[in-house]
């Protein structure tokens, strides 16, 4: 199963958050994009097991340069995490993707990591939540795929 992250910020509160979720999934690929130019070719190629859409956004006007994508993301599962300092109308906004989890980045990320083992383990149809954490083994993989979306 394959995981896009969305992650344009390079920050050490972002990049802890991806390698949190890098974790949580030892049998997804990671498709990590850095722009959303990286984000929209990688939409468009066809992924035959997507988990889910990750988009660690952080401001407002991220936010609307990924509006356009709302058409593709439908019936995509699409993960939010939001910058702390985000206004009310960007959280409206984020709304309009159909977002299956909205959390905002100083947020434990645990919360965001439960929901998508939850969403693996549907996927796997379980519903025991059978995909299971690795000790963090693969978290640097998620600087290792850098190149996947470009």
């Amino acid at each position: 199963m394959d995981l896009i992250l969305y992650n344009s910020a390079d920050t050490d509160k972002h990049q802890s958050l991806a390698r949190e979720l890098a974790s949580t999934i030892r049998d997804a690929r990671f498709f990590v994009c850095r722009s959303v130019v990286e984000l929209r070719r990688r939409l468009q190629q066809p992924a035959d097991a997507l988990l889910a859409v990750v988009l660690l956004v952080v401001s407002a006007s991220e936010l609307d340069e990924i509006l356009p994508f709302k058409e593709i993301l439908h019936g995509l599962r699409v993960i939010i995490v939001m910058d702390e300092s985000i206004g009310a109308d960007a959280v409206g906004k984020a709304h309009i993707f159909r977002p299956r989890f909205l959390a905002y980045m100083d947020d434990d990320a645990g919360k965001t990591s439960a929901v998508l083992l939850r969403m693996a383990g549907r996927m796997r149809g379980s519903n025991n939540g059978a995909a299971q954490r690795n000790g963090g083994k693969d978290a640097a993989r998620v600087l290792d795929v850098e190149k996947s979306c470009g």
